[in-house]
Protein backbone atom coordinates (compact mmCIF):
# COMPACT_ATOMS: atom_id res chain seq x y z
CA UNK A 1 0.00 0.00 0.00
CA UNK A 2 1.02 3.07 -0.83
CA UNK A 3 1.54 5.91 1.99
CA UNK A 4 -0.04 9.62 2.67
CA UNK A 5 2.00 12.13 4.87
CA UNK A 6 0.50 14.97 6.63
CA UNK A 7 1.68 18.15 5.34
CA UNK A 8 -0.99 20.87 6.96
CA UNK A 9 -4.25 20.78 9.12
CA UNK A 10 -7.33 23.78 9.22
CA UNK A 11 -6.80 24.85 5.48
CA UNK A 12 -8.50 28.17 5.08
CA UNK A 13 -11.65 28.75 2.58
CA UNK A 14 -13.28 24.87 2.98
CA UNK A 15 -16.66 24.19 4.77
CA UNK A 16 -15.37 21.32 7.63
CA UNK A 17 -12.09 20.53 8.09
CA UNK A 18 -9.13 20.56 5.37
CA UNK A 19 -5.71 18.91 5.33
CA UNK A 20 -2.91 18.95 2.77
CA UNK A 21 -1.38 15.38 2.25
CA UNK A 22 1.32 13.99 0.01
CA UNK A 23 1.26 11.17 -1.41
CA UNK A 24 4.17 8.49 -2.05
CA UNK A 25 2.64 7.84 -5.68
CA UNK A 26 1.14 10.50 -7.87
CA UNK A 27 -2.41 10.41 -8.96
CA UNK A 28 -4.17 11.27 -11.88
CA UNK A 29 -6.78 13.88 -12.30
CA UNK A 30 -8.54 15.93 -15.30
CA UNK A 31 -7.41 13.61 -18.59
CA UNK A 32 -3.97 11.70 -16.96
CA UNK A 33 -2.33 15.56 -15.26
CA UNK A 34 -0.73 14.00 -12.02
CA UNK A 35 0.15 15.11 -8.62
CA UNK A 36 1.57 13.98 -5.84
CA UNK A 37 -0.58 16.39 -3.12
CA UNK A 38 -3.89 15.89 -2.34
CA UNK A 39 -6.34 17.79 0.26
CA UNK A 40 -9.09 16.03 2.02
CA UNK A 41 -12.21 17.72 3.45
CA UNK A 42 -15.22 16.73 5.69
CA UNK A 43 -18.08 18.45 6.43
CA UNK A 44 -21.56 17.72 8.08
CA UNK A 45 -24.55 18.91 5.66
CA UNK A 46 -27.67 18.90 5.38
CA UNK A 47 -28.09 16.11 2.71
CA UNK A 48 -26.55 13.47 2.80
CA UNK A 49 -25.01 14.46 6.22
CA UNK A 50 -21.24 13.51 6.45
CA UNK A 51 -18.94 13.22 3.63
CA UNK A 52 -15.10 13.50 3.20
CA UNK A 53 -14.38 13.97 -0.43
CA UNK A 54 -10.09 14.09 -1.98
CA UNK A 55 -9.07 16.77 -4.66
CA UNK A 56 -5.74 16.85 -6.31
CA UNK A 57 -3.68 20.02 -4.67
CA UNK A 58 -0.59 21.66 -5.16
CA UNK A 59 2.15 21.53 -2.62
CA UNK A 60 0.49 25.27 -1.27
CA UNK A 61 -2.69 23.71 -0.69
CA UNK A 62 -4.95 25.20 -3.52
CA UNK A 63 -7.08 22.59 -4.97
CA UNK A 64 -6.27 21.81 -8.86
CA UNK A 65 -9.72 20.31 -10.06
CA UNK A 66 -12.66 20.45 -8.42
CA UNK A 67 -13.58 16.71 -9.33
CA UNK A 68 -13.47 14.12 -6.58
CA UNK A 69 -10.73 11.77 -6.80
CA UNK A 70 -11.45 7.91 -5.99
CA UNK A 71 -11.80 7.31 -2.60
CA UNK A 72 -14.52 9.88 -1.47
CA UNK A 73 -16.63 8.70 0.69
CA UNK A 74 -20.34 10.58 1.13
CA UNK A 75 -21.30 8.46 4.54
CA UNK A 76 -17.86 9.17 6.66
CA UNK A 77 -15.58 11.76 8.51
CA UNK A 78 -12.45 10.40 8.33
CA UNK A 79 -9.52 11.37 6.14
CA UNK A 80 -7.71 8.19 6.95
CA UNK A 81 -10.36 6.10 5.38
CA UNK A 82 -10.96 7.85 2.46
CA UNK A 83 -7.11 7.90 2.09
CA UNK A 84 -7.34 3.99 2.55
CA UNK A 85 -9.83 3.65 -0.04
CA UNK A 86 -8.05 5.43 -2.73
CA UNK A 87 -4.95 2.84 -1.91
CA UNK A 88 -2.47 4.98 1.00
CA UNK A 89 -1.77 4.27 4.17
CA UNK A 90 -1.80 7.50 6.53
CA UNK A 91 1.77 7.94 8.02
CA UNK A 92 2.59 10.83 10.45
Amino acid sequence: METAKLIKENLEGFVGQASLYKLSKKVKYDNNKETSYVICSRAIVMFPGMETYIFPANKSGEVLDWGELEGSQIGTFSHETVLENAGYKLIH
